[in-house]
C-alpha cells in the first residue's frame, strides 16, 4: 500500500508540474490594427500578467507570446482586462500590461512590479498618478517610528475635487481594487449623466464554499517499535496486523478567490469502525519448556477530522490538487479482549482485563487528489491522504491511509 501511495503522489505531483505551467482561459486580444482576435489566454499572477501575454487560437494550436509593444490589449471573457501603456521609470518609458479596473470620468489603473503593488489614475488627460502609500520614518526625541504616509489621499482630494462627497470619502479609503472602483463609480454617477461607467474587474464572492458527502476506504497501522517501554506485557512480542475498514462522511471547502482561486481551507470528517488483532506463540524465557500462546483483539469507531490547506492546479477537465495540513482522531465503543495461554492454561495477569488505550490521535496528514464533474454537473474528488500520529499507546505511533470520493453538495 505504501509503494501504491508513492506512485500516485508522483503521478499527480508530475502532472501537476506540468499542468501548473499554464491555464488558458477563454479571452481575446487586441492588435496594433484594432482587430478582435478571440481565443485563449495564460491567466497568470499579477506581475507576469504586466509583462507577457501567452495566446493560443485554440487548445491544439501553439502559443504565441505577445509583449506590451506587440498588442493594444488582452482580456479574458467576463474577467480581467489588460491595455499596454508606457510608463516612465528611471527616466525612461517602459510598456506594460495594465489592469484596467474601471473606465468612467476618471480611469483607474493597476499592477504589479518586483518592488510591490502600484495603482495609476487618469482623470481624463491621458496621463497617470501613481497613487502612494508607502511608510514613513520619524524621529520623535531620538527615537525613531514607523508612520503610515498616506499621499494617495492628497492625489484623490484633487482629482475628485467637483464632488465634496467622494472628496471626503477619500480620507477614510485603502488603498485597493475594491475602494478605488467604489469611490470612481460614487465620481462618475455625480458628475456624469450622459454615459455609464465600466467596470472590468472581475467580481468575485468574499468567500466561497463547497460541502458534500464522501465515502472512504481506511488502511490504519499501529507501528511497533522494538525499543518501546511498555506497561502492557501484551505489547512486548508482536504488533498488530493492519486495519482496512471503510468509512462516511462529509467534507468542506472552503476559499477566499479575492486573494488566491486555487487555494482552500479543506476540511474532511468521517467515521468508520476499525479492528485490530494479535496472535503471538513463543517459548517462555526463563522456563524454555513452556509454551506461551498470545490473543488480542480490539476495535472501536474513529471518527477522523482533518484540516488541510489545498491547492488546486490548472486543468480544464481533471484538476489535479496537493494538501497538507493535521488530523485529529476521536475513538469511542472500544470493545477490548486480550488472553495468555502458558501449555494451554489461561494465565491472568494483573492488567490483563484493563483497556491500555488512549482515546485521542492526532499528528500531521499530507495528501494529493484529482477533481472534476460528473456528466457536467456536480464535482467529484478522489483524494489519498497519509496521517502521520504519536499513536494511542505510548511509543507505539499510527500511520494511517485514507482514499476518499467525494461528492459536491448543490453549485
Amino acid at each position: 500500500m505504501k509503494k501504491l501511495l508513492l506512485l500516485f503522489l508522483l503521478f499527480i505531483f508530475s502532472g501537476a508540474s506540468l499542468f501548473s505551467q499554464t491555464d488558458f482561459r477563454p479571452g481575446y486580444v487586441i492588435n496594433t490594427e484594432n482587430d478582435t482576435i478571440s481565443g485563449l489566454i495564460d491567466y497568470k499572477g499579477n506581475k507576469a500578467s504586466a509583462e507577457i501575454c501567452l495566446f493560443k487560437y485554440n487548445s491544439g494550436s501553439d502559443a504565441i507570446r505577445y509583449t506590451p509593444a506587440d498588442i493594444k490589449s488582452y482580456r479574458f471573457i467576463d474577467g480581467k482586462y489588460y491595455v499596454s501603456k508606457k510608463l516612465n521609470a528611471d527616466d525612461e518609458e517602459a510598456p506594460l500590461f495594465l489592469e484596467f479596473l474601471i473606465d468612467g470620468m476618471v480611469d483607474v489603473y493597476y499592477y504589479r512590479s518586483n518592488t510591490g503593488e502600484h495603482y495609476l489614475i487618469d482623470k481624463g488627460d491621458g496621463k497617470f498618478m501613481l497613487l502612494d502609500d508607502k511608510e514613513k520614518e520619524v524621529v520623535v526625541d531620538d527615537i525613531q517610528y514607523v508612520r503610515a504616509n498616506k499621499p494617495y489621499v492628497g492625489i484623490l482630494k484633487y482629482i475628485f475635487k467637483d464632488s465634496p462627497t467622494v472628496s471626503k470619502e477619500v480620507e477614510r479609503i485603502s488603498l485597493d481594487h475594491k475602494s478605488l472602483i467604489r469611490v470612481a463609480k460614487d465620481y462618475h454617477a455625480e458628475v456624469c449623466s450622459d454615459r455609464d461607467c465600466i467596470i472590468y474587474e472581475k467580481n468575485l464572492p468574499i468567500v466561497r464554499i463547497t460541502v458534500g458527502f464522501l465515502l472512504g476506504l481506511n488502511v490504519n497501522s499501529i507501528i511497533y517499535r522494538d525499543d518501546a517501554v511498555q506497561p502492557q506485557i501484551m505489547f512486548e512480542t508482536t504488533g498488530f496486523d493492519k486495519s482496512v475498514f471503510p468509512s462516511a462522511g462529509i467534507f468542506a471547502k472552503i476559499g477566499i478567490p479575492t486573494l488566491n482561486e486555487r487555494m482552500y481551507l479543506h476540511y474532511s470528517g468521517s467515521l468508520g469502525k476499525r479492528s485490530f488483532s494479535m496472535i503471538s506463540d513463543y517459548q517462555g524465557i526463563q522456563d524454555t519448556t513452556a509454551l506461551v500462546h498470545e490473543t488480542f483483539d480490539f476495535s472501536q469507531f474513529a471518527f477522523d477530522n482533518t484540516l488541510m490547506f489545498r491547492y488546486e492546479f490548472p486543468g480544464k477537465k481533471i484538476i489535479p490538487a496537493f494538501q497538507a495540513g493535521f488530523f485529529l482522531d476521536y475513538y469511542f465503543s472500544n470493545v477490548f479482549d486480550y488472553h495468555v495461554f502458558v501449555n494451554n492454561v489461561e494465565f491472568l495477569f494483573e492488567n490483563s482485563k484493563s483497556y491500555p488505550f488512549g482515546n485521542v490521535d492526532f499528528g500531521f496528514a499530507i495528501g494529493a487528489g484529482v477533481a472534476g464533474k460528473f456528466r457536467n454537473r456536480r464535482n467529484v474528488y478522489f483524494n489519498i491522504d497519509y496521517q502521520m500520529g504519536p499513536g494511542i499507546v505510548p511509543n507505539m505511533p499510527s500511520r494511517n491511509i485514507i482514499v476518499r470520493l467525494g461528492v459536491q453538495i448543490g453549485k
